[in-house]
């Protein structure tokens, strides 16, 4: 979060601390929320709680609320990934219900048409060499030549570490 962000969220986190302790009752996560902007479902909402093992004493404090926002915003940021991901693999010649395998050399193309700098078959031998625990001490790996969804999903989440990196 940015600083302005921040500051927005103090501000009306302020509002609903009227025992100026820096702490407010859980159960007014849901208003805090909407002020700023978010809302849930019920049962996101609930999830988001559990999920976060923040809150114990049915007491929430800034730095929680900050840690709860952080926490909804990577997940919006996972799904939207997805979506990006299922996108690309469909363009790449995968079928829209994930079944079927695209080609590693269709993939590093379409890579490099990007202008991206990344090496897809390097990816996939560290992935390989992680799978089977392997060295490569004179053991030549097999890199495969397709990939199915879940494997092009890994590669794709790795690309987007090495670029931001």
């Amino acid at each position: 979060m940015n600083q302005n962000e921040l500051n927005q969220l103090q501000l009306i986190f302020d509002s609903h601390d009227s025992k100026k302790q820096n702490s407010v009752d859980m159960w007014q996560l849901r208003k805090i929320l909407k002020e700023y902007g978010i809302e849930l479902s019920d049962d996101d909402l609930f999830s988001l709680l559990i999920d976060s093992e923040i809150i114990n004493d049915g007491q929430l404090t800034f730095n929680n609320l900050v840690q709860l926002i952080q926490q909804l915003k990577r997940r919006n940021f996972d799904s939207e990934m997805d979506s990006e991901i299922h996108f690309s693999w469909i363009a790449l010649g995968g079928n829209q219900d994930k079944s079927g395998y695209i080609q590693v050399n269709q993939f590093q193309s379409a890579v490099m048409q990007l202008g991206l700098n990344i090496n897809v078959e390097l990816i996939l031998i560290k992935q390989t060499e992680k799978k089977q625990q392997l060295q490569m001490e004179g053991k030549k790996l097999f890199v495969p030549t397709q990939l199915d969804f879940e494997e092009y999903k890994t590669v794709v989440t790795e690309s987007r570490n090495e670029i931001l990196m």
